[in-house]
């Protein structure tokens, strides 16, 4: 049961890290069309750079949710 709840976490925060690549796509097409005007790009970039250590964090946790991931699988095997 822990294992499958930690799979579903996983799989959560995949699909998580896709729309934060998304969103940070996006909005660094935003800046550099910003730029690109010459118009005031400060806010869109503060929001990059957020999204940015946010993505960051994702990823940070999904690599704590696949070691978990990992433990309970070989705790299962010498079980068996």
């Amino acid at each position: 049961m822990q294992l499958a709840f930690e799979q579903d976490q996983l799989r959560r925060a995949d699909e998580r890290i896709a729309l934060a690549t998304a969103r940070i796509a996006r909005q660094t097409e935003l800046v550099r069309t910003l730029t690109r005007e010459g118009r005031d790009a400060t806010e869109a970039q503060r929001l990059l750079s957020l999204l940015r250590v946010t993505l960051d964090t994702m990823m940070g946790y999904r690599g704590v949710v696949v070691e978990h991931i990992i433990r309970l699988e070989r705790r299962r095997c010498e079980s068996d």
